[in-house]
């Protein structure tokens, strides 16, 4: 879309580059809040976790699918 209005002239580079930027953004925010209301989403966190509780969470996860 941004990319279009660039070819037929509509703006210049640096606005096209700064609204795909901005475009972006807002797509992973939407993205975020989309995960965050999935229950069935389980978060980890790799540098407050050590890899031996997320591995068995894993483990535990697929035991009981």
């Amino acid at each position: 879309k941004r990319l279009v209005s660039f070819l037929a002239g509509e703006m210049d580079w640096a606005q096209t580059i700064d609204l795909i930027k901005q475009d972006t953004r807002r797509y992973a925010k939407r993205q975020i809040t989309w995960f965050k209301a999935d229950p069935d989403i389980h978060w980890f966190f790799a540098g407050l976790e050590d890899y031996s509780t997320i591995r068995e969470r894993i483990r535990d996860f697929f035991h009981h699918c």
